[in-house]
This record gives structure tokens, C-alpha cells and sequence, in this order.
């Protein structure tokens, strides 16, 4: 049987037995990637050059260049004539040496040697933005699923993230919210576009729905619980969430551990011995600096730290 590489949300909220909205809050809080389909011109979001307007500056220089040979071949075409005795020139001109106007003969060709470079160098710009055109699935960013989650539809962005791409989560708990630090792609001629992005027109990775319902299903069943079929996912989502809990922890628990042997033994070399609190402090500085975070998806404090990975047979394992 074969399966969809896919689905909508629309098709994932019957599938879990929630409404779009719920599985657009759901994929919003763990981070899960939510996709568009994309047909038009992408670029990087640093490529200033490649991007709409980016050859403004020598667009300008190239129409300033010509409006310069243009006047200097018509002066020099006057000056000549006049030492020919074919023309007459104006009150406040003087006749030219054969050496300036040799001279005003070369500051023409390099003129003109700087316009064909200029000018190549467009044309090879219009060469580079053809293939660029993208036409497949791109990630949606953030505002536009919390917009279709409230409001039922979004704009189609004008950004979106590059979708083999690794996209890092950044919280900002000052401000109780996180951003996606990862590779932008800035969208520009979109061709047979729908109006609005919808639930209908959301995709979420097959592979990402299986891995959702697998640790629903270890969770459950380690609690005796309902295992969730293709038709229910487990109630609010928690069993998820703490399943996926239990792999973030152990993965930040080994690293926190990790650095803290590397300080203690750097420290052993030297004939020092930090303190607990002093190897939470440097582990809780890498790990932000790493933007590592806990298995609730919140910066780790150096207490944490201590608390759930630094203490008991860890301790007296290397603090010896």
C-alpha cells in the first residue's frame, strides 16, 4: 500500500481527531515544520545582488556612463570638425591640441570598456536569477501558521526557510518567544499563486506525522494506556511531548555532562578543583551559547544543570 510523502493539515487534523487549529498549535509549539508549495524565483536572503532592485546601483552607473560618452564623443566630434576648418566654436571654447584630443580619445574607450563590463556583468545577473527558480515545497515561517491557526488563512510570505536546511529554535525568554535561526530564502515572482495559505494548503512530512504517533504509542503504552491509531492522537498531546521530552533530555544531559569532565579535568592538570556550582555556571554558559535547550524547550540555568545532571554518582565519578 502505497502512502502520501504528505499531508495537509486539514488531513491531519482528521487523522488525530482535532481540529486545524489544534494541530497548527500543536506543530507551533514542537517545532515541527509545516510546508507550502512554491513556484517562482528564491533567493538567499543575504544576496542583496541577485535579489529585486539589487542592480539599482549599476543600472544607475551604466545610464550615467552613457550620458558621458554621448557628450564626450559630441564635443570631440566638434573639435575635430574644427580643426578642419567644418565647424565653429562657441563663444567660450577653445580649438584642441592633437594631444588632448587624443587624450579625451582614450578617457572615451575606457568609458566605454567600463560600460561593457558593467554591462555584461546585468546580463550574467539575469542569467543568475533564472536559475534560481524554485518549484517544490518550501517551510513556512512562523507568523504565517499562527496566522491561519487564528484567523483561518495568511498572506503568502515573501520569506520562507530552505527545507533540507537545519533550523536552530531560539528563545527569547525576556519576551517569552523563540524565533528560527536558519536559511532564509527571500521569494519574489510566484507563478499560479493562490491568494491565501490555508489549513488546505499546509503539508506536513509524512515522517514527521510517524514520528509524533511513535512516541504517542511508546508513552502510552508504557502508562497501559490507548495506543493511538491513524484516527486519534493522544489526548492535548502530552504522551508526545514527554516522549520527545525523554530524547531531548538525554541528549542535553550527556553533552551538559560532557564539557563539565572537560572543565574538571583541565582544572585537575592545573591542581584546582571547582566547585558544583562553578561547573554549572561554565556548562550553563557553552550550552547557551549553543543554543542547547531542556527537554521543555526553555535556555538551561546553571541550577538545572546541577540539579539533573551534575550531581550523585556523576559528581563523585570525576569530582575525585
Amino acid at each position: 500500500m502505497f502512502e502520501p510523502i504528505t499531508l495537509t493539515v486539514v488531513e491531519l487534523a482528521t487523522r488525530w481527531n482535532r481540529t486545524p487549529r489544534q494541530v497548527l498549535e500543536y506543530v507551533l509549539y514542537r517545532h515541527i515544520p509545516v510546508l507550502f508549495a512554491f513556484h517562482g524565483l528564491a533567493f538567499n536572503m543575504n544576496d542583496r545582488w541577485l535579489r529585486a532592485n539589487g542592480e539599482r546601483d549599476v543600472a544607475q552607473e551604466l545610464s550615467s556612463l552613457k550620458q558621458n560618452i554621448s557628450a564626450m564623443e559630441m564635443e570631440l566630434r566638434k573639435h575635430i570638425l574644427s580643426t578642419q576648418g567644418q565647424a565653429e566654436l562657441g563663444e567660450f571654447e577653445q580649438q584642441s591640441a592633437v594631444e588632448e584630443i587624443r587624450a579625451r580619445r582614450r578617457q572615451i574607450d575606457a568609458f566605454r570598456e567600463q560600460y561593457e563590463q558593467l554591462f555584461q556583468k546585468l546580463e550574467q545577473r539575469e542569467s543568475d536569477r533564472r536559475n534560481c527558480v524554485w518549484n517544490g515545497l518550501l517551510r513556512a515561517p512562523p507568523v504565517t501558521l499562527q496566522s491561519v491557526a487564528v484567523q483561518g488563512h495568511a498572506s503568502f510570505p515573501y520569506i520562507a526557510y530552505h527545507p533540507n536546511k537545519d533550523v536552530a529554535v531560539v528563545t527569547l525568554p525576556k519576551r517569552r518567544g523563540f524565533f528560527l535561526d536558519g536559511h532564509l530564502l527571500a521569494l519574489e515572482d510566484a507563478l499560479g499563486l493562490v491568494v491565501d495559505l490555508t489549513a488546505e494548503n499546509l503539508y506536513v512530512s509524512m515522517i514527521d506525522v510517524k514520528a509524533v504517533e511513535a512516541a504517542s504509542a511508546t508513552v502510552s503504552q508504557s502508562d497501559g494506556g490507548h495506543v493511538p491509531g491513524t484516527s486519534k492522537m493522544v489526548d492535548s498531546s502530552e504522551a508526545a511531548d514527554v516522549a520527545v521530552s525523554q530524547s531531548n533530555r538525554h541528549a542535553w544531559v550527556a553533552k551538559a555532562q560532557g564539557i563539565g569532565a572537560s572543565y574538571l579535568e583541565k582544572h585537575k592538570i592545573n591542581g584546582l578543583f571547582p566547585s558544583q556550582q562553578n561547573v554549572a555556571d561554565h556548562v550553563a554558559k557553552i550550552l547557551r551559547s549553543e543554543h542547547v535547550l531542556s527537554d521543555m524547550g526553555k535556555p538551561l540555568s546553571s541550577a538545572y544543570i546541577l540539579r539533573n545532571a551534575l550531581q550523585g554518582a556523576w559528581w563523585k565519578r570525576h569530582a575525585r
